[in-house]
């Protein structure tokens, strides 16, 4: 445990070095915070798991390159694969999630299916009614798009209390 502290510690200074001397748009791209927080869960978790052990090395080698020298398309291409992995690991092995997933997947899955259903009234309805028929199923539409924004919201401040955040 004393050992994990001490492991992320390290990161967290690389990171932070990382942050004052890239520029804006870099920090960007490198998405640093990010990868601070992926740091923190493979650190708190790594005492019971013994791939999330063995995915520090590649982290601390990953700061540890981006800190000495200049970023290049191959150690962007390096951040990214250890963060799918990582990422990918933390999902399926301990299902964490993403920030905002439950929002943006329930809202995204309803809009989809309210369009669909707009379009299918609009196609199969005689066209002397098809503006009755708009004129319920938008209104259903936006309300269903408005539930499932909430549900979603509820859902990922669970997980937020719950730590199940990356």
């Amino acid at each position: 445990m004393v050992a994990s502290k001490e492991w992320y510690a390290s990161v967290a200074a690389g990171i932070n070095g990382l942050q004052s001397r890239l520029s804006r748009a870099e920090q960007k791209r490198y998405k640093l915070p990010r990868l601070l927080r992926l740091a923190g869960k493979v650190s708190s978790l790594s005492d019971e798991c013994q791939q999330c052990q063995s995915l520090k090395p590649a982290i601390s080698r990953l700061t540890r390159e981006l800190a000495e020298a200049a970023p290049s398309q191959r150690t962007y291409r390096e951040y990214k694969q250890v963060t799918i992995e990582v990422t990918a690991h933390l999902k399926r092995r301990h299902r964490l999630v993403e920030e905002r997933q439950y929002l943006k997947r329930f809202v995204s899955l309803s809009a989809s299916l309210s369009l669909l259903l707009v379009l299918l009234g609009y196609f199969l309805v005689n066209f002397g009614i098809t503006l009755l028929v708009l004129s319920v199923t938008l209104p259903i539409s936006l309300l269903r798009i408005a539930f499932s924004s909430i549900f979603g919201h509820f859902l990922d401040r669970r997980a937020r209390k719950q730590g199940r955040v990356i």
